[in-house]
């Protein structure tokens, strides 16, 4: 009994591990990834490897972007073709936020990337912290280019 006791108390002190992208943080990232991406172009949304809820992806349509879930566009490595929208035939860049680490309930790493063929694409590390209610970008560093 003792024991059980003991366990609940460490249990308790314990923070809750958290996963995956935080939904509240996806904006932020969507929106400094995108500022220098071509606008006549589909950007299609993936989160940790699926396709973001319909209720995010709301929230990134903005005004002369079309933006869909990645499923609905095809990633090809073939640089005389690029990736494309299935549905219209355009081409389209794939967003992908994933890798998550969480180094405290309030501050978060993780990597995210633009890709549109073989030979085309962009990868960030992201770090931010969550302060006051929101989600605060600390760095958005350009690993690579290409």
């Amino acid at each position: 009994m003792l024991s059980a006791l003991i366990l609940n108390l460490i249990l308790a002190a314990v923070p809750a591990q958290r996963t995956g992208v935080p939904t509240d943080l996806i904006p932020l990232i969507i929106n400094r990834a995108i500022a220098d991406a071509p606008t006549d172009v589909v950007l299609c949304v993936e989160i940790d490897g699926h396709d973001p809820a319909d209720k995010v992806l709301a929230i990134l349509q903005r005004p002369g972007r079309v933006i869909v879930a990645a499923s609905n566009c095809e990633r090809v490595i073939n640089v005389d073709r690029g990736s494309y929208e299935r549905k219209t035939n355009r081409p389209a860049h794939f967003l992908s936020i994933a890798n998550t680490l969480w180094e405290s309930q309030s501050r978060v790493e993780l990597q995210a990337e633009e890709y549109f063929n073989g030979k085309w694409g962009a990868h960030w590390t992201v770090r931010a912290h969550h302060v006051d209610g929101a989600w605060r970008i600390d760095l958005f560093h350009l690993d690579w280019r290409a």
